[in-house]
């Protein structure tokens, strides 16, 4: 008889570990599941906050680019006047040159900027043209990729996705790749062959900062805004 009753006891204890163990698995996952819907609801309210603060025109302070294995460009203002000057390796050394700066050049440097609007619709303007306007999204960018992110080999963070805001201190806003041949001609003022665009805004240097780049390989300009 005894041996009977310490069956049925050690089965109910069994039993009701058992029962423990589900619900503290449920209560965990319950946990994760809250966690995860804090998080993205921070991440949204962070980034309506942050864009409710950029409301308005940014404008172009520099461009830093680079082209093949060797050739560096740089484009920033000197006593309110836009320089340019670039540098390459020859014979093992590298040599810096002056890029003059056409009208057209400067006409766009002038205008180039980042809009921000009262609804928080976001564009690059140049010459009073708007491009990669994109309506707010809350839960993510404009996510224009046709590459996977992980394939390419720069610029891109390998774990961007529709669903991003941020990653580490950068804001993505649009990204898109697979433009038409001759289409960012018109904007690279740089003149860097370029056939994607992504746009983030940094919030350690306060700027935004749009990189134009060759997706195969390495040529990329960045355009920085303030």
């Amino acid at each position: 008889m005894k041996i009977i009753f310490y069956s049925l006891f050690l089965s109910s204890f069994i039993l009701s570990c058992g029962n423990a163990s589900s619900d503290d698995q449920n209560l965990n996952g319950e946990d994760t599941l809250l966690s995860e819907t804090i998080d993205t609801l921070t991440e949204i309210s962070e980034k309506r906050a942050l864009l409710t603060e950029l409301v308005g025109e940014h404008e172009l302070v520099s461009i830093s680019g680079f082209m093949g294995a060797n050739t560096m460009v740089d484009y920033y203002t000197e006593d309110g006047q836009w320089k340019a000057t670039g540098s390459s390796i020859e014979d093992g050394m590298r040599e810096g040159y002056e890029i003059e700066l056409t009208q057209q050049d400067l006409d766009k440097l002038k205008s180039a900027k980042i809009v921000v609007a009262e609804n928080l619709t976001f564009y690059y303007a140049c010459e009073g043209n708007q491009y990669f306007k994109s309506a707010y999204n809350d839960t993510g960018m404009d996510f224009q990729l046709k590459i996977s992110p992980a394939d390419y080999i720069s610029t891109i963070p390998e774990n961007l996705e529709p669903t991003t805001t941020f990653i580490d201190h950068y804001l993505y806003l649009f990204a898109k790749d697979h433009f038409g041949e001759g289409t960012l001609e018109v904007i690279d003022i740089a003149q860097v062959w370029a056939d994607a665009a992504l746009l983030t805004y940094n919030s350690t240097s306060k700027q935004f900062e749009l990189s134009l780049f060759y997706g195969e390989c390495c040529d990329n300009s960045t355009y920085y805004f303030e």
